[in-house]
Protein backbone atom coordinates (compact mmCIF):
# COMPACT_ATOMS: atom_id res chain seq x y z
CA UNK A 1 0.00 0.00 0.00
CA UNK A 2 1.73 3.45 -1.39
CA UNK A 3 1.97 6.27 1.60
CA UNK A 4 0.00 8.49 1.97
CA UNK A 5 1.51 12.15 2.37
CA UNK A 6 1.01 13.94 5.50
CA UNK A 7 1.67 17.28 7.52
CA UNK A 8 2.75 15.52 11.17
CA UNK A 9 1.61 17.17 14.57
CA UNK A 10 3.58 15.14 17.44
CA UNK A 11 2.83 16.37 21.10
CA UNK A 12 2.57 20.28 20.47
CA UNK A 13 1.90 22.79 23.08
CA UNK A 14 2.34 26.44 22.98
CA UNK A 15 2.63 28.58 25.46
CA UNK A 16 1.70 32.84 25.96
CA UNK A 17 2.57 34.96 28.84
CA UNK A 18 -0.66 34.22 30.58
CA UNK A 19 -0.25 30.17 30.03
CA UNK A 20 -0.23 27.38 28.14
CA UNK A 21 -3.25 27.48 25.62
CA UNK A 22 -2.85 23.93 23.78
CA UNK A 23 -1.37 20.76 24.72
CA UNK A 24 -1.15 17.48 23.75
CA UNK A 25 -1.65 17.84 19.72
CA UNK A 26 -1.03 14.95 18.20
CA UNK A 27 -2.41 14.48 14.51
CA UNK A 28 -2.05 13.03 11.07
CA UNK A 29 -3.50 15.37 8.54
CA UNK A 30 -3.15 13.56 5.16
CA UNK A 31 -3.19 15.28 1.77
CA UNK A 32 -6.09 14.91 -0.22
CA UNK A 33 -8.52 15.23 2.60
CA UNK A 34 -9.78 18.30 4.46
CA UNK A 35 -10.11 18.81 7.98
CA UNK A 36 -12.22 21.56 10.21
CA UNK A 37 -10.38 22.62 13.49
CA UNK A 38 -14.20 23.51 15.61
CA UNK A 39 -15.02 24.61 19.14
CA UNK A 40 -15.59 27.67 21.05
CA UNK A 41 -13.38 31.36 21.15
CA UNK A 42 -10.52 30.73 22.75
CA UNK A 43 -9.97 27.70 21.65
CA UNK A 44 -6.95 27.41 20.28
CA UNK A 45 -7.55 27.11 16.46
CA UNK A 46 -6.46 30.18 15.13
CA UNK A 47 -2.78 29.65 16.96
CA UNK A 48 -2.84 26.03 15.98
CA UNK A 49 -3.17 26.71 12.36
CA UNK A 50 -0.20 29.74 12.64
CA UNK A 51 1.89 27.03 14.18
CA UNK A 52 0.64 24.83 10.88
CA UNK A 53 1.61 27.67 8.93
CA UNK A 54 5.51 27.49 10.23
CA UNK A 55 4.20 31.21 11.22
CA UNK A 56 4.75 30.82 14.96
CA UNK A 57 6.57 27.98 16.89
CA UNK A 58 5.54 25.59 19.35
CA UNK A 59 6.35 25.56 22.81
CA UNK A 60 6.67 21.99 23.10
CA UNK A 61 6.74 19.53 19.95
CA UNK A 62 7.01 19.27 16.64
CA UNK A 63 5.74 19.89 13.30
CA UNK A 64 6.96 18.76 10.02
CA UNK A 65 5.63 18.00 6.46
CA UNK A 66 7.10 14.75 5.01
CA UNK A 67 10.10 15.86 2.97
CA UNK A 68 11.12 18.68 4.53
CA UNK A 69 12.94 19.34 7.00
CA UNK A 70 13.43 23.02 7.65
CA UNK A 71 10.91 26.12 8.07
CA UNK A 72 11.43 27.84 5.04
CA UNK A 73 11.00 24.33 2.86
CA UNK A 74 7.54 24.15 5.14
CA UNK A 75 6.59 27.82 3.98
CA UNK A 76 6.99 26.86 0.42
CA UNK A 77 4.20 24.43 0.33
CA UNK A 78 1.67 26.36 2.41
CA UNK A 79 -1.09 28.97 1.57
CA UNK A 80 -2.22 30.29 4.41
CA UNK A 81 -5.53 33.05 5.02
CA UNK A 82 -4.69 33.94 8.53
CA UNK A 83 -7.22 36.46 10.97
CA UNK A 84 -5.35 39.51 9.51
CA UNK A 85 -5.69 39.21 6.31
CA UNK A 86 -1.93 40.28 5.06
CA UNK A 87 -2.80 42.67 2.27
CA UNK A 88 -1.68 46.18 1.52
CA UNK A 89 -3.89 48.87 1.83
CA UNK A 90 -2.04 50.75 -1.00
CA UNK A 91 -2.16 48.16 -3.69
CA UNK A 92 -5.64 47.06 -5.63
CA UNK A 93 -6.60 43.15 -5.61
CA UNK A 94 -4.65 43.06 -8.64
CA UNK A 95 -1.61 44.21 -7.30
CA UNK A 96 -1.94 42.37 -4.59
CA UNK A 97 -2.44 38.81 -6.09
CA UNK A 98 0.03 39.88 -8.69
CA UNK A 99 2.99 40.66 -6.06
CA UNK A 100 1.89 37.00 -4.36
CA UNK A 101 2.16 35.28 -7.58
CA UNK A 102 5.51 36.64 -8.80
CA UNK A 103 6.94 35.72 -4.94
CA UNK A 104 5.81 32.19 -5.33
CA UNK A 105 6.85 31.89 -9.16
CA UNK A 106 3.85 31.13 -10.44
CA UNK A 107 0.68 33.39 -11.85
CA UNK A 108 -2.87 34.10 -10.47
CA UNK A 109 -5.26 31.76 -11.48
CA UNK A 110 -8.33 33.34 -13.79
CA UNK A 111 -10.55 30.24 -12.30
CA UNK A 112 -10.34 31.54 -8.85
CA UNK A 113 -10.36 35.31 -9.17
CA UNK A 114 -14.62 33.94 -11.45
CA UNK A 115 -15.34 32.09 -8.68
CA UNK A 116 -14.08 34.55 -5.80
CA UNK A 117 -15.81 37.33 -7.62
CA UNK A 118 -13.24 39.59 -7.56
CA UNK A 119 -13.76 41.65 -10.89
CA UNK A 120 -16.13 44.12 -9.17
CA UNK A 121 -13.69 45.92 -7.29
CA UNK A 122 -10.28 43.60 -8.82
CA UNK A 123 -8.90 47.51 -9.53
CA UNK A 124 -9.95 49.47 -6.19
CA UNK A 125 -6.78 50.02 -3.85
CA UNK A 126 -7.63 47.55 -0.90
CA UNK A 127 -8.23 49.89 1.25
CA UNK A 128 -11.35 51.20 0.31
CA UNK A 129 -12.73 47.88 0.22
CA UNK A 130 -15.30 46.39 2.64
CA UNK A 131 -14.23 43.59 5.18
CA UNK A 132 -15.65 41.02 2.67
CA UNK A 133 -14.35 42.46 -0.33
CA UNK A 134 -10.50 42.22 1.48
CA UNK A 135 -11.39 38.82 2.79
CA UNK A 136 -12.08 37.47 -0.89
CA UNK A 137 -8.34 38.95 -2.24
CA UNK A 138 -6.92 37.62 1.20
CA UNK A 139 -8.65 34.04 0.35
CA UNK A 140 -7.14 33.98 -3.75
CA UNK A 141 -3.68 34.72 -2.53
CA UNK A 142 -4.29 31.93 -0.45
CA UNK A 143 -5.05 29.78 -3.08
CA UNK A 144 -2.51 30.83 -5.51
CA UNK A 145 -0.32 28.55 -7.52
CA UNK A 146 -0.18 24.96 -6.45
CA UNK A 147 -0.26 24.95 -2.46
CA UNK A 148 -0.56 21.99 -1.62
CA UNK A 149 -1.22 22.29 1.78
CA UNK A 150 -4.23 25.36 2.26
CA UNK A 151 -4.74 26.70 5.64
CA UNK A 152 -7.83 29.13 6.22
CA UNK A 153 -9.03 30.81 9.28
CA UNK A 154 -12.65 31.63 9.94
CA UNK A 155 -12.76 31.81 5.75
CA UNK A 156 -16.79 32.60 5.46
CA UNK A 157 -16.00 35.55 7.67
CA UNK A 158 -17.79 38.36 5.28
CA UNK A 159 -18.52 36.56 2.52
CA UNK A 160 -21.90 36.29 0.93
CA UNK A 161 -23.88 33.13 -0.03
CA UNK A 162 -22.84 32.79 -3.29
CA UNK A 163 -19.10 33.34 -2.76
CA UNK A 164 -19.59 30.61 0.16
CA UNK A 165 -20.50 28.25 -2.90
CA UNK A 166 -17.64 28.95 -4.78
CA UNK A 167 -15.02 29.18 -1.94
CA UNK A 168 -16.25 25.40 -1.16
CA UNK A 169 -16.20 24.36 -5.09
CA UNK A 170 -12.40 25.54 -4.99
CA UNK A 171 -11.15 23.66 -1.87
CA UNK A 172 -13.51 20.65 -2.84
CA UNK A 173 -11.41 20.69 -6.02
CA UNK A 174 -7.95 21.45 -4.83
CA UNK A 175 -8.97 18.24 -2.19
CA UNK A 176 -9.71 16.32 -5.01
CA UNK A 177 -6.01 17.26 -6.91
CA UNK A 178 -4.35 16.04 -3.59
CA UNK A 179 -3.77 18.99 -1.44
CA UNK A 180 -4.38 19.21 2.46
CA UNK A 181 -7.20 21.84 3.69
CA UNK A 182 -7.43 22.81 7.21
CA UNK A 183 -10.31 25.32 8.02
CA UNK A 184 -10.47 26.93 11.85
CA UNK A 185 -14.51 27.62 11.31
CA UNK A 186 -17.24 28.06 13.21
CA UNK A 187 -19.86 27.59 9.94
CA UNK A 188 -20.49 23.78 10.23
CA UNK A 189 -22.64 23.42 7.75
CA UNK A 190 -19.51 25.22 5.00
CA UNK A 191 -17.16 22.46 7.11
CA UNK A 192 -19.90 19.60 6.03
CA UNK A 193 -19.77 20.81 2.12
CA UNK A 194 -16.14 20.70 1.91
CA UNK A 195 -16.26 17.65 3.14
CA UNK A 196 -14.11 18.16 6.59
CA UNK A 197 -13.51 15.66 9.18
CA UNK A 198 -14.32 17.94 12.33
CA UNK A 199 -11.32 17.51 14.72
CA UNK A 200 -12.64 19.27 18.00
CA UNK A 201 -10.26 21.34 20.14
CA UNK A 202 -11.19 20.56 23.44
CA UNK A 203 -9.28 17.57 23.18
CA UNK A 204 -6.19 20.19 24.12
CA UNK A 205 -7.47 22.30 26.64
CA UNK A 206 -4.66 22.30 29.18
CA UNK A 207 -5.42 21.36 32.72
CA UNK A 208 -5.13 23.25 35.25
CA UNK A 209 -1.51 22.47 36.09
CA UNK A 210 -0.05 22.76 32.77
CA UNK A 211 -1.32 26.39 32.68
CA UNK A 212 0.40 27.50 35.67
CA UNK A 213 3.90 25.72 34.62
CA UNK A 214 6.68 28.16 34.11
Amino acid sequence: MAHTRALHVERVAKRFQAGFVLEGVSLELCFGRAFALVGPNGAGKSTLLRMLAAVDAPTRGTIHLDGTHTIAEHRAYVGFLAHELGVYDELSGREQLAFAAQLRGTSVGLETVKLLELSAFYDRPLGSCSRGQRQRVALAQALIGGTSVILLDEPTTGLDEKTCRGLGDLLRARVEQGALVVVSTHDRVFAQEIGADFIDMAAFRPSRATQKKP
